[in-house]
């Protein structure tokens, strides 16, 4: 081989490594402040960026923007209810003070806004001041918490489960003209939503994956899951690009990501070394790492080798 030919690859090997990303699942731990991904296919976790809070709230109170990958958590910080922001990407964080009245859940964003309810009340929050402004008020009797509440950003709509009249109800706030409409459901028990797939919400109810028609309120069953025993709240995410579902639970006593695809309901499984406390915040591509120094210092020798054998030849 010549020397010009083995120069060349020297230098294209250097400018073309880099680690190619997979869909996979970002969550938070309320043990720690890691963020971390979940690769669904192999079950391994891998450190993102890690917060600052004192301490992090419990269920609906971390999600990830894939937008702008950005992640926020709400907790405490120095005694005062905190909204955390991690850049996913760099690692940096920003706090703002952020008091609701109830308990407040996230739902997703809208208009660049995170969208949380505390009960009957939707609120519309700037995630750079923690200002909020109420968008909606819907009329329940009973409100079931945590991972019933959900936002469709593209059409400016949230969703609701919960009882009124002694009814399971699906309500829907649009989140423009705060119109709210309840609709009668065959949800029920400790329904989970999940996220939106052909126009639909997908909701894990124990190992039954259901597609909610979002202007009727009735549910059908497009899979069946094999865990064991499911985890409650923040812990079924659907990939509306892939059309897959992914749940965290327990098969055959050990820790497992399942994955179920809403198209055709095949199932697969992969043990987890994610904890048993994670709460699923957003589905998208892991942010490449940094180049390790070596990959960097093979860069520079190629760039340079180039750089020499130009040199000698003019």
């Amino acid at each position: 081989m010549s020397p010009r030919i083995t120069v060349l690859l020297l230098a294209l090997l250097c400018f073309s490594a880099k680690t190619f990303a997979q869909n996979g699942i970002f969550y938070g731990n309320v043990t720690d402040n890691e963020i971390r991904f979940l690769d669904p296919a192999t079950g391994a976790t891998s450190l993102i960026a890690t917060g600052g809070l004192d301490s992090q709230f419990e269920y609906d109170l971390f999600t990830v923007n894939t937008a702008t990958n950005i992640a926020y958590q709400l907790g405490n910080l120095n005694s005062v209810h905190t909204l955390e922001s991690v850049n996913l990407t760099t690692g940096a964080a920003s706090y703002v003070s952020m008091t609701l009245p109830g308990t407040v859940v996230f739902g997703g964003f809208y208009n660049s806004n995170l969208i949380v309810s505390t009960g009957n009340q939707v609120y519309s929050v700037d995630t750079t001041t923690g200002g909020s402004t109420l968008l909606a008020t819907g009329d329940l009797n009973t409100i079931f918490l945590y991972n019933k509440f959900i936002v469709d950003s593209a059409n400016g709509m949230a969703y609701q489960f919960g009882v009124k009249n002694a009814q399971n109800t699906f309500v829907t706030f649009n989140l423009v003209t705060g119109v709210v409409t309840d609709l009668s459901t065959n949800l029920s028990g400790d329904p989970i939503f999940g996220g939106f797939y052909n126009g639909e919400l997908i909701a894990a109810q124990g190992n039954q994956i259901r597609s909610v028609n979002l202007t009727t309120g009735t549910s059908t069953v497009l899979a069946n899951g094999i865990l064991t025993t499911q985890s409650t709240y923040d812990k079924f995410i659907v990939d509306s690009t892939t059309g897959l579902a992914y749940q965290y639970g327990v098969l055959s006593s050990v820790n497992t990501i399942e994955t179920v695809n809403l198209a055709n309901g095949t199932v697969t499984t992969a043990t987890s070394t994610a904890p048993v406390t994670p709460n699923f915040g957003g589905v998208g591509a892991a942010p490449a790492p940094a180049p390790e120094p070596s990959v960097i210092a093979l860069g520079l020798a190629g760039a340079a080798a180039l750089l020499l054998y130009r040199k000698r030849k003019v």
